[in-house]
């Protein structure tokens, strides 16, 4: 079996420290903005720019980057929206992410791209949406965790 790669993640200055403590021990490469005081007072925009320029998915529990309007889904670095206050979620969230996206595997072993996509979880399930290589915006499309083959315990 391949080793999975890292998965490289910028964590907004409103996640948890304990939630990028919790990741790191994962194995996730976290860049947490609190832990740079460079990067603590910027505007949503600068982090936007700024995870997409490190190639890394923007992890946040801001709802406001879910406006494309605001925050180009073309220009997206791959967000992902965790619910606020939900620890259990972090807990699950490693998880999920490798079975959902990652699929379990690591087909190509280089990094993958979620560049043009934003992703929000919530206990129901995740909403997805994504721009596409001709330039158009696939329709958000939200599917619960039963659909996706993940039954809460």
């Amino acid at each position: 079996m391949k080793a999975r790669r890292k998965w490289r993640l910028y964590a907004d200055n409103n996640i948890e420290k304990e939630i990028v403590e919790y990741l790191r021990g994962e194995s996730f490469d976290v860049f947490a903005v609190g832990d740079d005081q460079r990067f603590r007072h910027q505007e949503d925009e600068f982090h936007y720019g700024k995870a997409r320029q490190l190639a890394r998915y923007l992890l946040t529990h801001d709802d406001d980057f879910w406006d494309d309007k605001r925050f180009p889904l073309r220009q997206s670095p791959g967000v992902i929206i965790l619910p606020k206050d939900e620890e259990g979620m972090t807990k699950l969230f490693p998880v999920l992410l490798r079975k959902i996206i990652e699929r379990d595997y690591n087909v190509d072993n280089g990094p993958r791209h979620l560049g043009g996509r934003k992703f929000r979880l919530t206990w129901d399930g995740m909403t997805y949406k994504a721009s596409l290589s001709d330039g158009t915006v696939q329709p958000s499309d939200t599917a619960s965790w039963v659909d996706l083959g993940y039954k809460r315990k």
